[in-house]
């Protein structure tokens, strides 16, 4: 039985009336879920309904029975992504079934495209929907630069600074024994081979200041050891334990500007 009280809003209703205007939206529900469509809740000036509760025990006791499942399992998908929990992923849910059911399945095709179509760059393993990243394919960048970064989010928030104009090189994660994660796994091999095919004369360690950063980062300094270049890191403006993603343009644009040559 779902409470009548948690919907309404602070302003004295009397229950009578509230419990009567209450019913009737009860009923529309009713009448209407069968249908697949998802009517909005009237605010009248009287009676102040709260819409997001009532979406929510809807969901929950009322369209989980009626879909099979489909629901239950669309809001535990949702709930798998990173900083989504529960009560959020419920109202995502909510959103995409009072979508019209176009932009419904354009929003389904585009996540089948990112993952079909998506692939590395065979250069620096950027992700790509060619053969080689439009970064990699740019005349204008200097050849001669290549920043090392973790992941492909690393590169995005260090272009979006707007002042780095040399090429990348992407490890696809960082060394980390605790989590199985060698540095077979990662694509420092493909990095000693472009620096060993020449014209690279500094490699920038753009790798997360924490601890699993910096020993990726000492050991790409060491498997480079043998060529003539020099090896660089960013600046220490970057919080210690913290990640590229959640740096601002001020404070990236410092860490290039102040990076210095590795021990």
């Amino acid at each position: 039985m779902i409470q009548c009280s948690r919907y309404v809003k602070p302003g004295g209703l009397s229950s009578r009336p509230f419990l009567m205007s209450f019913v009737r939206v009860l009923s529309v529900f009713r009448k209407t879920a069968g249908h697949g469509t998802w009517p909005l809740l009237v605010t009248t000036k009287r009676y102040r309904v709260d819409r997001s509760h009532i979406a929510r025990d809807f969901l929950e006791r009322v369209g989980m029975k009626h879909s099979g499942g489909a629901i239950a399992h669309l809001v535990d998908q949702f709930g798998r992504l990173p900083g989504i929990g529960r009560k959020s992923a419920e109202r995502l849910a909510y959103h995409v079934l009072r979508l019209p059911k176009e932009a419904a399945l354009e929003f389904s095709d585009s996540i089948r495209a990112v993952k079909e179509n998506l692939r590395p760059c065979i250069h620096c393993s950027n992700l790509t929907e060619a053969e080689a990243c439009d970064i990699c394919n740019d005349s204008k960048r200097d050849r001669g630069v290549i920043c090392v970064v973790e992941q492909v989010k690393d590169l995005l928030a260090l272009e979006q600074a707007g002042t780095y104009r040399g090429l990348y090189h992407v490890l696809q994660g960082r060394v980390s024994p605790l989590e199985g994660i060698s540095e077979d796994k990662l694509t420092i091999n493909r990095l000693v081979e472009r620096v060993r095919a020449g014209g690279i004369r500094e490699v920038i360690m753009g790798t997360n200041p924490n601890l699993e950063g910096d020993g990726t980062a000492m050991i790409v300094a060491e498997k480079l050891a043998e060529f003539p270049v020099e090896v660089t890191r960013l600046a220490r403006g970057l919080t210690v334990g913290s990640a590229l993603e959640q740096a601002n343009r001020e404070m990236l644009a410092d860490a290039f500007a102040g990076r210095q040559k590795m021990p």
